[in-house]
């Protein structure tokens, strides 16, 4: 998702977020569903004389649970792009800010390299003097284009890479 918005103080902040489609809770529903239904599985094992199989079913529970948190936590990424009339700021995170850099918004340049696959997406870079961050690594193709289409109409200027022959 990308979002632009404008602050009382004129400065442009564009907002990037990955495409989320569960929330959270509705994964911990999914996993309890899972883990009840291999709970059951379970004792149906068990009442036919295999007891071991609910320490397994216990391991895959928790394996499980590892695998929804990362993929939630992932999904839950977020870019915040200010655009000030001297600086330009990139901050980066999850449900916090974890990384924050400031370019000179004079010098800053959006930098497109193309994908190396045909289906693949473009990779976008701002970049100032020896400094370059990357930003919307989880957005789509056609978000991207908007990215670029926001930050050009902002005065960024673009620089579109040649496709690399290969």
């Amino acid at each position: 998702m990308v979002a632009t918005r404008i602050t009382p103080s004129n400065e442009v902040q564009i907002l990037l977020r990955a495409n989320q489609s569960a929330s959270w809770r509705l994964n911990l529903w999914v996993w309890a569903l899972l883990s009840a239904l291999g709970s059951l599985i379970a004792l149906g094992f068990s009442l036919l004389g295999a007891p071991l199989v609910f320490p397994f079913v216990g391991v895959e529970v928790l394996v499980l649970m590892g695998a929804f948190y990362c993929a939630c936590r992932d999904c839950a990424r977020q870019q915040l792009i200010r655009l000030g009339p001297s600086r330009l700021v990139v901050e980066k995170g999850h449900a916090l800010r974890e990384e924050v850099t400031g370019l000179p918004r004079q010098w800053a340049r959006l930098r497109v390299e193309p994908g190396a696959h045909p289906l693949g997406t473009d990779r976008l870079f701002l970049c100032a003097f020896d400094q370059r961050t990357p930003v919307g690594e989880f957005l789509c193709q056609q978000e991207l284009e908007q990215l670029r289409e926001r930050l050009r109409q902002q005065g960024v200027r673009v620089e579109v890479l040649p496709l690399r022959p290969g």
